[in-house]
């Protein structure tokens, strides 16, 4: 389904901690984009439920019941967005049973409040669900994000729902780089920025990510003193970087922050992930089994050494 302007939905994916709220904020202080809190929409649609929710014999009421259950920090996700259950479900049944329309018209319900034109989703576990994105939303534009995984272990950690070692950290950004490289990276549909970029030259950035999804580019962008309050960094105290202004900083702070023994592992763990993405090594020494951060409490690092 398309937008209010008749042009395609955007998606923000990126692994968590990579900077997806900073950029959805930005997208959100343009003038005709809404993008409001993580909707984990596509993370229970397997293929049974699916059948279920878009059954035309109980249509639309599966359907709301689903999105109904969609909650993040614990509040649903129409309380998030100030959407009314019977407003959706009527909008819905103006609309034939299909995924793209459950979230739609949840998504245009709330645009319409806010007099906008386009809507922004952003949830970046949905990176690993991307298949469902590309089989129900026909040419969506899809921006994700990529930031060095030093400084995605840094800040993971410190998150409530994160892992508790720094190699813990790196194992999670891992899994969404081979994600990434297995089913979405070269889909002519997607827009690859690295948060380095983003943070060194955003409004260059913002520039390209306007041309990619067709609109003019919003000076405003690049201040996102009032728009992050909509991404939810207000709900969720580690994100309230994301309503700072752009700091250059943010970027590469596993140089002042990180341990050698944690940045020897990410060199050797990582080192062709790194220089791929055009990061540099460390040079730190090679990591042992014993010492750094890394080791305490965890089994992570015995896994990347080959040692039991």
């Amino acid at each position: 389904m398309l937008n209010r302007n008749g042009r395609p939905p955007i998606f923000i994916l990126g692994a968590p901690r990579s900077g997806t709220t900073l950029l959805a904020a930005m997208m959100n202080a343009h003038c005709r984009l809404s993008c409001g809190n993580e909707t984990h929409f596509f993370e229970g649609l397997t293929g049974a439920v699916v059948e279920y929710i878009t059954d035309r014999h109980h249509w639309p009421g599966r359907a709301c019941d689903y999105v109904r259950r969609l909650k993040h920090v614990g509040r649903t996700i129409f309380e998030l967005y100030q959407v009314d259950h019977a407003g959706y479900a009527n909008a819905l049944t103006l609309e034939r049973p299909s995924i793209s329309a459950i979230l739609s018209c949840f998504m245009g319900t709330h645009l319409a409040q806010t007099g906008k034109l386009r809507w922004v989703e952003k949830t970046p576990t949905h990176l690993k669900r991307f298949a469902l994105i590309r089989e129900h939303f026909a040419h969506p534009r899809v921006i994700c994000i990529f930031r060095d995984p030093r400084d995605v272990a840094l800040s993971i950690v410190k998150a409530p729902w994160g892992p508790s070692t720094f190699a813990d950290g790196l194992l999670v950004w891992k899994s969404y780089l081979e994600h990434y490289r297995r089913f979405i990276a070269g889909d002519p549909n997607v827009l690859t920025i690295m948060f380095e970029h983003l943070v060194q030259d955003p409004s260059g950035v913002s520039k390209r990510i306007c041309s990619f999804i067709g609109e003019d580019f919003d000076a405003r962008m690049v201040d996102t003193s009032l728009s992050a309050a909509g991404v939810g960094s207000s709900l969720e105290p580690y994100k309230q970087n994301a309503a700072k202004p752009v700091d250059v900083a943010r970027a590469f702070a596993w140089r002042n922050e990180a341990d050698e023994h944690d940045l020897a592992l990410a060199d050797w763990a990582l080192g062709a992930d790194l220089l791929s993405l055009g990061y540099p090594l460390s040079g730190a020494s090679r990591p042992t089994a014993a010492g750094g951060s890394a080791a305490r409490g965890s089994t992570v690092l015995a896994r990347f050494l080959g040692v039991k």
